[in-house]
């Protein structure tokens, strides 16, 4: 599941700043554990 959220968020940040000059910048993503509160 993580590789796919990493996967689009680098497609979407790569598609938004396609044609721009300068760099791609940088995917940063903050990964932290959690109780999980199911219903």
């Amino acid at each position: 599941m993580l590789f796919e959220l990493f996967k689009n968020s680098m497609r979407a940040t790569v598609e938004l700043h396609e044609g721009k000059p300068g760099d791609v910048p940088p995917v940063t993503a903050l990964v932290t554990l959690g109780k999980e509160i199911s219903p």
